[in-house]
């Protein structure tokens, strides 16, 4: 993983592939995490074929590894692994929703956005709406203090383009999550858009304060930005 790490910051292709062709023999061990984080070197160049490949071994060795599952649906929608991706979809909804992480329930979440993209039968749609809706609601379950449910759950309405509900999801989760700098972020952006600035002052100060705290999982100077 770190080798791969190094090979890539120094543009090494031909190291970095040249350790793919020996984890793909099968006989490279890794936990979890570790083939997460080596397939994430292969994605983040836009191969998503062979970050797929290894996965498929990290698979082997971890078959109920949600991160990995997730992993999957993730980068196989990209490359065209629908089978698949419906294979790997249906065996991370077998295992327990309490061992799913914030990866199962995001990108399963964006794997039935691509799906539902290539929908036209209205009753279909509302199918997949609903599956998202009950993973988002799950996922809060799972995670009752953090905002990421929170915000999958407005970009779900987002996606179908339900203004008044992502507004009210985000100010839910801005008045109730201590922490919370990205629907705080989302939100203030919304209501500078509709000229509510004592909303806005009062949301971009709460972001400042949770980005203080938080690992600057958003860009702080643009809270700043839409403060003033």
């Amino acid at each position: 993983e770190n080798i791969a790490k190094l090979m890539l910051m120094r543009g090494d292709a031909d190291g970095l592939y040249g350790l793919k062709d020996i984890v793909l023999t099968g006989t490279a061990k890794g936990s979890a995490d570790e083939f997460h984080n080596f397939c994430v070197n292969y994605a983040s160049r836009g191969d998503y074929e062979s970050a797929c490949d290894l996965l498929k071994v990290g698979l082997q060795q971890h078959p109920l590894s949600t991160d990995l599952l997730a992993d999957y649906l993730q980068y196989g929608i990209k490359c065209g692994r629908d089978e698949d991706c419906s294979d790997f979809y249906n065996r991370l909804k077998g295992v327990p929703k309490e061992r799913w992480t914030w990866r199962s329930f995001d990108f399963s979440i964006d794997y039935l956005k691509e799906l539902t993209s290539a929908l036209s039968n209205a009753d279909a749609i509302e199918e997949k709406k609903e599956e998202m809706l009950e993973l988002a609601d799950e996922f809060q379950k799972q995670m009752p203090y953090d905002e990421q449910p929170f915000l999958a759950k407005a970009e779900i309405f987002e996606f179908f383009g339900l203004s008044s509900d992502v507004t009210a999801v985000l100010k839910e989760a801005v008045n109730n999550i201590k922490v919370s700098p990205k629907c705080c972020l989302k939100y203030s952006d919304l209501m500078l858009e509709r000229g509510e600035y004592s909303e806005v002052i009062a949301t971009t100060k709460r972001g400042i304060i949770a980005s203080a705290q938080d690992q600057a999982t958003v860009n702080i100077g643009y809270l700043f930005y839409i403060s003033a």
